[in-house]
Formats: C-alpha cells, sequence, structure tokens
C-alpha cells in the first residue's frame, strides 16, 4: 500500500471523526445565541453535512497533496473540518462565530508558518500577510461605503484564507482564484436555493478555498 493511500486513509478517519462531533454540535444548536433559540430547528442534514465535506475535502487534498505538497496539509486538514463546521453554522443562523473563528485563526497562522519554513519560503509569509491586510483594508472601505454588506465573520475569514493561500503559495493569483470561485459558488447556490435575499457565504469561501488549493498543486 503506497503512503498517499495511508495518509489519505488516515485523513479520511480523523476527519471524520472530527466531523462527527462538529456535526453534533450543530445539531445541538450549541453555536446559537439566546434570541437565535428561537428559530427552526436545523434539519438532521445539515449536520450530517459536516462529516462529509470535512471526509471529502481531506481525501482531495490529502490524495493531491501528497507526497511533493504535503506541508500544505498542515493547515489545510484542519480547515476542512473546521471550515465544514462553519459553513453549516453560517447556513443555519447566517452568522460565522468569533469563538470557532479565533481556534481557526490560531490553527491557520502557526501552521501555514510551520509549512513556509519547512519548504524553505519564508518569504511566502510576506505575500500572505500583504493580501491579508488588503483585503482587511478592501472590504473595510467597502463596508463604508455600504455599510452591512460584509459581515464581519466573512472578511475575517477571508483575511484568514488569504494569509493562508498566500503563506503557503506566493501567489496572489490563488488567492484571487479561491475569492472569484467563492463568489461564484456562493451566487450559484443562492441562485439554486432561491435564496437571493438571505445570502450566506462561508461555505462557498470553504469550497472555493479547497479547489484552489487543488489547482495551485497542480500547476
Amino acid at each position: 500500500m503506497s503512503v498517499a493511500v495511508v495518509v489519505t486513509l488516515t485523513a479520511v478517519l480523523l476527519s471524520g471523526v472530527a466531523g462527527v462531533l462538529c456535526g453534533r454540535s450543530v445539531r445541538r444548536m450549541r453555536h446559537r445565541t439566546t434570541a437565535e433559540r428561537l428559530l427552526p430547528v436545523p434539519p438532521a442534514l445539515l449536520a450530517w453535512s459536516v462529516p462529509a465535506m470535512s471526509v471529502v475535502s481531506s481525501a482531495m487534498l490529502t490524495w493531491w497533496l501528497v507526497p511533493d505538497r504535503w506541508t500544505w496539509l498542515l493547515p489545510m486538514l484542519p480547515f476542512s473540518v473546521l471550515g465544514a463546521w462553519l459553513s453549516a453554522i453560517d447556513v443555519d443562523v447566517h452568522r460565522l462565530p468569533n469563538r470557532l473563528l479565533k481556534p481557526l485563526a490560531g490553527a491557520l497562522l502557526l501552521a501555514t508558518a510551520v509549512a513556509a519554513v519547512i519548504e524553505g519560503h519564508p518569504g511566502h509569509l510576506v505575500v500572505g500577510s500583504v493580501l491579508a491586510v488588503a483585503v482587511l483594508v478592501g472590504f473595510g472601505i467597502l463596508n463604508r461605503l455600504q455599510p452591512g454588506g460584509t459581515g464581519g465573520g466573512d472578511i475575517k475569514l477571508m483575511i484568514l484564507i488569504s494569509f493562508t493561500l498566500g503563506g503557503l503559495t506566493g501567489s496572489f493569483v490563488t488567492v484571487c482564484a479561491a475569492m472569484l470561485l467563492a463568489g461564484a459558488l456562493t451566487i450559484l447556490g443562492a441562485l439554486a436555493l432561491r435564496h437571493t435575499k438571505a445570502i450566506v457565504f462561508g461555505p462557498g469561501l470553504y469550497a472555493g478555498t479547497v479547489v484552489a488549493v487543488l489547482l495551485a498543486a497542480t500547476s
């Protein structure tokens, strides 16, 4: 059995277990505020989407990134689970809670820095930092021009994704691809579900980031 198969199976198992635990939290509505408890109970399918997305994304990432880009898995495997969890919560309450963004931020920042150093590209961290600041400034200006246009949680997640992708690849193009894919997938999802008045960006950001990493790994 090849190394790629062993690592992929291990990643799938771990992400599946973690995804089930996160999905259970969604089912028990632990992410909801007191006011949000009055909302309809989320369907069971939403809770099970967390381990499903975690397993699929971790399997694809591991299979594509081992062995040549294995260091990218350091931040991307935690993202495959926590990103799926955040996506499900965003669908349920249209909010990305800070109490989950904070551990995600810690995991991505540390793991991206370690990956860049191991690969011998610490300069990529500068690229990631510049891109993260650009997102912060850009959306800060847009929200001043159009208050409430983009949620604070979405902006924080985009900042983290920009730093991570920039730190891993050193590429402005990869970050742009992730954001464009996220926007396109979000719009398509909203149109398909006819939810044009209540658009959630979290799932699109999650899927767009995973696809962008896979594309970057094959280039």
